[in-house]
């Protein structure tokens, strides 16, 4: 039996007060008491939920939007037992909910990691909500491509059929996809095999997962006869096809290869992604990494903040602190602003290759800049000046602090009131830094 009617805005106060009774708006809500004339809305800017209805007959529709933003809410902030708490007040207000909606919160789940939170909240609904393929392919794509657990995904594969559940052409995709990924070209081919039998047909993810894992394994005359085949069944190789040869040739430092399938696929009109720059750059010298940088500009894909990160990362792994400097520099012509994880990655590659002197001005710059100071850092940082107040002492010398920002001065000015006061206890010539000028003299105590 429906609900009794509602005023739409006593509807959005109730309704929103049960699922999201922690929310700053609903306190305004709550104190916002409209009389039966009130029709005005309540549109806090720029707030995630649906807007409410207007009417009692558009009761169902917004609460299916607002339980779907809700849980997806909770379940980006690892709140999982208050989304399915959500997804449950809807029955509160006699409004079922149904499979699409079960369903988005299974893939919700799945997408943050929480997969098997999403099986368990499968089976124990399953008396409301009966066990389909489509269902167990949502923790299986968990398990294929959020995490590849390639033995969660076998088990789901047999949990499908004691539940007697037949696995569809998508189910096949994802097993074939994990198979891929891991190497397991056996496997792969196994699955790819028995999907035809069943009566599948086999979508282009499916012919690039070989692709993929045939490359892998060598077989480069078999994925050759792939892209055959796909255009022989009517199929267009895309990005992602050309993609699934170039990774693992770069990764097999086939770079030679690569790039031909490269030109290759630009000849065909296909244009290169940010994925397929990575790929290379992952392998490239530092002069190759240059030069392809520039392209990446030209052909606007990028290079993006990511991509320095993760080259600055590589030039510091192999040992190459001068390249990855290098790389820092190069952001800015690129227009690319240093965020506190580049920093953080300068900052600690110089530390793991002994330039505590250089990290010091890059973690100094980047306190500057704004961003927050890291308090492991600072007590590495403290021990070494302290360790290292010998060498500020005489001529010739080399100061290992830069005479410039505030940082510096208000470093050196801390530590050396520090060591003043351990040497007026010890009755030890020091050094002091000079507070007009950043000089360095010796005193006796």
């Amino acid at each position: 039996m429906p609900p009794p009617p509602l005023a739409a805005a006593a509807l959005r106060r109730h309704v929103l007060r049960a699922l999201l009774p922690q929310s700053r708006h609903l306190c305004l809500l709550a104190a916002h008491s409209p009389s039966p004339s009130d029709d005005s809305d309540f549109e806090p800017p720029d707030h995630p939920l649906p807007r409410a209805p207007d009417g009692d007959g558009e009761l169902a529709a917004f609460l299916h939007r607002l339980s779907d933003a809700s849980t997806a809410a909770y379940v980006a902030a690892n709140e999982v037992n208050k989304a399915i708490k959500t997804f449950d007040a809807m029955e509160k207000f006699k409004t079922e909910a149904d499979q699409t909606v079960f369903y988005s919160l299974l893939r919700a789940l799945c997408k943050n990691k929480n997969i098997e939170d999403a099986e368990e909240l499968l089976l124990v609904r399953k008396k409301f909500f009966p066990l389909t393929a489509e269902g167990f392919n949502i923790i299986l794509d968990g398990w294929c491509n959020v995490i590849t657990d390639i033995a969660e995904a076998k088990r789901i594969w047999r949990e499908m059929s004691n539940y007697c559940i037949t696995p569809d052409g998508t189910s096949y995709t994802l097993m074939v996809s994990c198979f891929a990924k891991v190497g397991n070209l056996f496997d792969t081919l196994r699955v790819y095999d028995e999907m035809k039998k069943r009566g599948w047909t086999p979508s282009i993810a499916v012919y690039n997962s070989l692709i993929y894992v045939l490359t892998k394994e060598n077989c480069m005359k078999d994925a050759q006869n792939i892209f055959t085949r796909i255009i022989d069944e009517g199929l267009q190789p895309n990005v992602k096809t050309y993609n699934s040869m170039i990774v693992p040739l770069c990764e097999s430092r086939k770079l030679d290869e690569a790039r031909m399938v490269l030109e290759d696929m630009m000849l065909k009109g296909i244009v290169p992604t940010i994925l397929t720059y990575h790929t290379f750059l992952r392998q490239e010298n530092i002069d190759e990494t240059l030069k392809l940088l520039k392209k990446m500009k030209d052909d606007g894909c990028g290079p993006k903040s990511d991509t320095f990160l993760m080259l600055i990362d590589r030039f510091f792994q192999l040992n190459e602190p001068g390249h990855a400097l290098k790389l820092w520099n190069e952001m800015k012509r690129y227009d690319i602003r240093p965020s506190y994880s580049h920093y953080m990655s300068v900052v600690q590659g110089l530390i793991k290759h002994g330039c505590m002197e250089r990290a010091l001005e890059y973690y100094d710059e980047m306190k500057e800049n704004g961003f927050a100071s890291d308090p492991k850092l600072e007590n590495e940082f403290r021990t070494f000046l302290l360790a290292n107040r010998d060498h500020w002492r005489g001529a010739g010398k080399y100061n290992i602090i830069p005479q410039r920002g505030k940082h510096f001065a208000r470093r050196l000015l801390s530590v050396g009131l520090a060591v003043i006061t351990l040497a007026i206890s010890l009755g030890l010539a020091i050094p002091v830094l000079a507070t007009e000028a950043p000089q360095l003299s010796t005193i006796k105590i």
